[in-house]
């Protein structure tokens, strides 16, 4: 029963420590590597401290300094994995922001199909599904469509219900979710926009796109 025990405390301690350091990397992504590894690092010493007095309160000093040691390595790897792969994700979307934008320039009066002068969420979806889409197509299109409030501009509210319950009433909270749209204008600023937003993350994005 004690085996159990110290690895269940084992098991939390590492997932704990894995979600502290996916949120570390979340609250510093805006400010660049500097600020992520700050963060982090306040995040995997808040960890290891909880596993300090948790481990040692249940299981004795020993036990508390095994689970916070192993704390501190999972969370510090845990900021090190999502902030690599962060670097890779935002290093490709800026490389492919100059192609975006001449891609869906060229093709704005086709994807644009109500005549708004908008391309839309569900005008990405309807060409998406064309069964005439290419590789190249799709992966041009399925940039927009993740990006959609970067490359675009908010342009109303939609009302959804979230799956939090009222306390007053039972019934589900409703919540106003920003509508995105893209114009010709934010296609022509999109690249310079993005490499402004990332430029603590590539130092060198400046000779990326053009």
């Amino acid at each position: 029963m004690e085996v159990v025990t110290c690895i269940a405390m084992v098991l939390i301690a590492g997932l704990a420590a894995w979600l502290i350091g996916m949120l570390c990397v979340e609250i510093g992504a805006d400010g660049g590597p500097r600020s992520v590894s700050r963060s982090g690092l306040v995040g995997s010493l808040f960890v290891a401290l909880i596993a300090l007095v948790t481990g040692t309160l249940m299981k004795g000093m020993p036990v508390g300094f095994i689970l916070a040691g192993f704390s501190w390595a999972s969370a510090s790897w845990s900021v090190r994995f999502y902030t690599d792969n962060l670097d890779i994700a935002i290093a490709y979307q800026v490389g492919m922001a100059p192609a975006v934008r001449d891609y869906f320039a060229a093709r704005f009066g086709s994807l644009d199909a109500d005549g708004d002068q908008l391309i839309k969420r569900e005008d990405l979806d309807r060409a998406r599904a064309d069964k005439n889409v290419d590789i190249h197509d799709e992966t041009m299109l399925e940039q927009a469509t993740s990006h959609l409030s970067e490359v675009g501009h908010v342009i109303g509210v939609r009302q959804e219900p979230t799956a939090v319950i009222s306390a007053t009433g039972g019934m589900p909270i409703i919540i106003d979710v920003p509508v995105h749209g893209i114009s010709r204008e934010d296609l022509e600023t999109y690249p310079q926009r993005l490499r402004e937003k990332y430029q603590n993350w590539l130092p060198l994005c400046g000779r990326q796109g053009s």
